[in-house]
């Protein structure tokens, strides 16, 4: 671009990300496999609770600024099966919720549970002990 006179560019490229269903299929609203930037916090929450386990690792690294080494740790203990991969799921999906709607938004996860679990005995906040 400086030889042809131009302002310099930056660009950032990331890889795609998988969709919700876990098929090998990018993240996309037409095919229904997604939670939206704009959604409200329940439409994030519930697909990132129901995402397969094999996408837990690579859904850490390009939606959370967990570091390398905590998402290797995590990893490491759901194959070893000394995490347990709902827990995570629950720590993802409310990470994402607080990222995109503030920590306020912790709802979504209470409104999941009550749908979804038969049990609403824990407490929300922020945590990354599992």
């Amino acid at each position: 671009m400086e030889i042809s006179d131009q302002t310099p560019e930056d660009v950032i490229t990331t890889p795609l990300i998988e969709g919700t269903h876990g098929t090998g299929t990018k993240m996309s609203k037409s095919k229904g496999n997604y939670g939206g930037l704009t959604a409200s916090p329940d439409e994030v929450y519930g697909p990132l609770m129901s995402i397969p386990d094999h996408l837990t690792e690579s859904y850490l690294q390009m939606l959370t600024e967990w570091t390398d080494d905590e998402i290797r740790v995590v990893a490491m203990r759901l194959e070893a099966g000394t995490a347990n991969p709902m827990a995570v799921s629950r720590i993802l999906a409310g990470e994402v919720v607080a990222d995109f709607h503030g920590l306020g938004a912790a709802a979504a996860r209470t409104e999941f549970t009550a749908r979804f679990s038969k049990t609403v005995s824990y407490v929300v906040r922020r945590t990354y002990r599992l």
